[in-house]
């Protein structure tokens, strides 16, 4: 570190020039990048959540959230399912394929009810 500030402070003109042509590629590319106002994304997620004030978080696990999950199996073009339990809270992260639609995926009648 201390070679550089010695080079920097000898090379007072290599310095600047250097800065002026970082900020200037930093112009040039703040323009020429694409940029859109509302980018389309396609990322398909169902997060359910369910409270159950007062009960513990072995409970929720058990009657809860591994219900849910095996409910959860049979929904087709699913990539992941990642579940938490606490106390008194449950909550399952689905995301899906990107080329499924969402509601053809999932069966409310039989899975929620």
């Amino acid at each position: 570190m201390i070679r550089f500030t010695t080079w920097a402070l000898k090379n007072k003109a290599a310095v600047i020039l250097m800065t002026f042509l970082v900020l200037g590629l930093g112009a040039l590319s703040y323009f020429t990048l694409p940029k859109e106002f509302m980018p389309s994304a396609n990322n398909p997620a169902v997060n359910v959540i369910v409270m159950g004030q007062g009960t513990d978080a072995g409970t929720m696990a058990e009657q809860v959230t591994k219900p849910i999950e095996k409910a959860i199996g049979s929904v087709k073009g699913k990539k992941h399912v990642f579940s938490t339990s606490a106390d008194g809270y449950s909550s399952i992260d689905i995301t899906l394929d990107p080329s499924v639609d969402i509601l053809s995926s999932f069966h409310f009648s039989k899975i929620f009810i």
